[in-house]
């Protein structure tokens, strides 16, 4: 019986290899909520979402939201009656409710990564390029 380790792979990029390796960043998002208040982080998003210097968390606001609204018409109907309409995927932090129930795992895995992946927009757009606190 091998170990786990037998089978890990390198991705050290080889001297002669090409690409600038020495760019690459990392994000690490949580599996966890923000500690701070949720519906006030998410009114805080949408408002910044709202104003003209913020366009790309306003398209990623509203490409996101297009597409949950595709998997929310693409449930079976018993299910898709539990979805409330919602103006964006923001919205899904005003139904406590609809984060405990049978959706609840989907609602708060959309929820999460819509905060997460905004809060970094919003944070990407004020860093330097390639910050090396990134």
């Amino acid at each position: 019986m091998s170990s786990p380790t037998d089978h890990t792979a390198n991705f050290t990029p080889s001297s002669g290899s090409q690409g600038d390796f020495g760019r690459l960043r990392l994000a690490y998002f949580s599996n966890e909520f923000p500690h701070d208040n949720l519906h006030h982080l998410v009114r805080r998003l949408w408002n910044h979402s709202k104003d003209r210097t913020h366009p790309l968390l306003a398209t990623f606001v509203s490409e996101s939201t297009l597409a949950i609204r595709e998997e929310v018409r693409n449930l079976p109907t018993e299910i898709k009656s539990q979805v409330p309409s919602f103006q964006t995927i923001l919205d899904f932090a005003d139904y406590p409710d609809l984060r405990r129930g049978q959706l609840s795992g989907s609602i708060d895995g959309v929820l999460l990564a819509a905060v997460e992946i905004a809060a970094f927009i919003g944070y990407a757009r004020r860093a330097p390029p390639l910050s090396p606190t990134f």
